[in-house]
């Protein structure tokens, strides 16, 4: 269970990653990173810890009982989650101030009202084994996903899995973006035994653990990086770049000119020839088929309903093939007077690619 914290808050004291070699135990790791918050269960109304969290005639809370969640005594007070969690995350700087909206899953509580213990892990825990998606097809026909997967976590990479991202990025002296790419299932796929591979759709295990391990687990994307008038200004389509930590920024630089939003150093850079504005589009398959794909079992389905109100339904394995990735990007904006600047961000569209083989 988490430490109790007073209505002022705890300030921050340490952190050590005991596993690591010495170099990797830096307190930097904790500077960047991702927000997980899991609705674990809801309280029964009117149980006996509905009344212990429930302020008194002066307002006051004793929370004493929230910590007996797992004691047999208490289980009976906590109920399956409700759902409708959501929220939202401010950045606070001189040169960007902004806010972005948290992605919501449903289906990640517990099971038990047993097993409210944490910590929570969003692979091991989740409490759905089936992952429902729904598109719209090139014809405007409306197809809905419904992959029953053995694992878990399977189900819940398969719901963020994002074969094409796409974000628009400007970079010169007063202009500059920075794409942050959050995969929420990478920690526990890739942080095996040395030596051992990865769980798919990743390609590498975690180094920190190994001698000169500089605490990697790199996937390898192409990228293009084309200007306003769909010119290509990256090179070549098949330029390649690293995403080798659970949060990794993406920087587009123009040559000789490093202007980042961010300033992380978690990052992977991609080069243009030059400032410029327009889009750049990653491929996180890689062109890597076989490797950077989940696949269903074979009572999964896909239900397809035409524009004319008719319905078709496969049944087999389906294929959803890229990585597990969320991403926001960051805008901000640098004038010779500080009070001018200003940030902005937006969500990065991903195209998803499933199939039935």
């Amino acid at each position: 269970m988490p430490p109790q914290i007073s209505t002022r808050g705890l300030d921050f004291s340490r952190g050590t990653y005991v596993s690591d070699g010495p170099e990797l135990r830096s307190l930097d790791r904790l500077r960047e990173g991702q927000i997980q918050i899991v609705e674990s269960a809801a309280i029964e109304p009117g149980s006996e810890t509905d009344r212990d969290i429930s302020p008194d005639s002066q307002g006051n809370r004793s929370c004493a009982k929230t910590l007996l969640a797992v004691s047999p005594g208490f289980a009976a007070d906590y109920k399956s989650a409700t759902g409708g969690l959501a929220g939202t995350a401010s950045i606070v700087g001189q040169s960007l101030s902004t806010s972005y909206s948290a992605l919501a899953i449903t289906g990640m509580g517990y099971s038990a009202k047993e097993d409210l213990r944490l910590p929570f892990s969003l692979e091991r825990r989740a409490t759905s084994k089936k992952a429902i998606i729904h598109e719209s097809t090139t014809s405007g026909a409306s197809r809905i996903t419904i992959a029953e997967f053995d694992l878990s976590g399977d189900a819940l990479q398969a719901v963020l899995m994002r074969s094409i991202l796409v974000a628009e990025y400007s970079t010169d002296s007063v202009l500059a973006t920075d794409w942050v790419f959050t995969a929420p299932t990478k920690r526990r796929a890739t942080n095996f035994t040395v030596g051992q591979p990865a769980r798919a759709p990743f390609e590498r295990v975690w180094n920190g653990g190994a001698a000169g391990g500089d605490g990697t687990a790199c996937d390898t994307v192409r990228y293009t990086l084309m200007d306003r008038e769909s010119n290509l200004l990256s090179g070549a389509s098949s330029s390649t770049a690293q995403l080798c930590w659970a949060t990794t920024v993406v920087s587009v630089n123009a040559l000789g000119n490093s202007n980042p939003v961010l300033s992380s150093v978690n990052v992977a850079g991609l080069s243009s020839p030059g400032p410029s504005e327009g889009f750049g589009t990653i491929d996180l398959t890689n062109g890597d088929s076989a490797t950077k794909r989940v696949v269903s079992n074979a009572t999964s389905k896909i239900v397809t309903i035409a524009n004319d109100g008719t319905v078709t339904t496969t049944t087999g394995p389906i294929t959803f093939r890229g990585l597990p990735i969320v991403g926001v990007a960051f805008s901000a904006a640098r004038f010779n007077r500080t009070q001018d600047n200003y940030g902005s961000s937006i969500p990065i569209l991903g195209k998803i690619s499933i199939s039935q083989d």
